[in-house]
């Protein structure tokens, strides 16, 4: 009887597996947003952290940086749940929806809401023209409110609404 005569005759297959099961991880982990402050802190890596930095969701989809588990674990923690409101020049108020915009969920959250949270005023002001051609109108000013849910023991209750951050548009087109 020859040796060939007890390999395992998917071998190969097997081993083609566990290479592709490995990259679908290591994809997963090149995601992760907690494991992105891990690379600038050692100064050897910097360089390779540069070369490698994820694109910013949803581009490498179905691989995303979002938590399997909320933050929000232990009684008294509070999940955030962001609305942006905007008051028209006729001096409407209007809750500002994805479909507002004519974007999806993620490019609405990762998109607008991070602009106003981070005060990214090219953008805020790209979200606002996108707006306003979209409906023939004026923004003057946006506001980005933080509507928080706080865990009890038993449930779950509504906290104070709290205003985020504010923009006024004529002040934002200034600059």
């Amino acid at each position: 009887m020859s040796k060939l005569s007890h390999t395992h005759p998917y071998k190969f297959t097997v081993n083609l597996l566990s290479i592709v099961i490995l990259f679908f991880i290591g994809i997963q982990f090149y995601t992760a947003k907690h494991l992105r402050g891990f690379w600038p802190k050692f100064r050897r890596l910097q360089y390779p952290y540069k070369l490698l930095k994820p694109p910013p969701d949803p581009n490498l989809w179905p691989f995303v940086s979002y938590p399997m588990y909320n933050y929000a674990k232990h009684e008294g923690d509070t999940i955030k749940q962001y609305s942006i409101y905007a008051t028209l020049d006729d001096s409407t108020e209007v809750l500002i929806q994805p479909e507002d915009l004519g974007v999806n969920y993620w490019v609405f959250m990762y998109g607008l809401k991070e602009s106003l949270r981070l005060e990214k005023k090219e953008m805020i002001i790209n979200f606002v023209q996108l707006y306003e051609s979209r409906y023939h109108t004026k923004i003057i000013n946006l506001r980005l409110y933080n509507y928080p849910l706080v865990l009890q023991k038993d449930k779950i209750i509504e906290a104070e609404p709290q205003l985020v951050k504010q923009y006024p548009i004529a002040e934002l087109m200034k600059k």
